[in-house]
């Protein structure tokens, strides 16, 4: 089965609107037409911006956890500082575990929204 490493941006995309590719691509996760994968890292960086959503989405921390479990996505721990390295000169710091997170899960695509 394709497996996919889902960047907190489509998450956070997915979250915010039931009816965009990002939703899509969640579907096809609980729908088990697809593995996704993500890491510990990324979920952190959602919780760290939950308050980046409108007040009217309702969305919280426990919600993002509950649509995390529901639909089906596999969480890897933290990336480590060592697991990092080899991918600090391929793009951004802030995103480097992004990267190695998809390559250290053997992730057959990435999915992102950032450039």
């Amino acid at each position: 089965m394709i497996k996919v490493f889902f960047d907190a941006s489509v998450i956070f995309s997915a979250l915010y609107s039931p009816n965009g590719g990002s939703f899509y691509l969640v579907s096809l996760v609980n729908n088990k037409k697809i593995v996704g994968i993500s890491s510990k890292n990324v979920i952190d960086e959602l919780l760290n911006n939950v308050d980046k959503f409108p007040p009217n989405k309702n969305i919280n921390i426990d919600l993002i956890d509950k649509f995390i479990f529901e639909n089906n996505f596999l969480i890897r721990n933290s990336i480590t500082t060592s697991e990092l390295k080899p991918f600090l000169s391929v793009v951004v710091e802030k995103d480097v575990h992004v990267i190695a997170g998809a390559y250290i899960t053997k992730c057959d695509y990435l999915v992102t929204l950032d450039k």
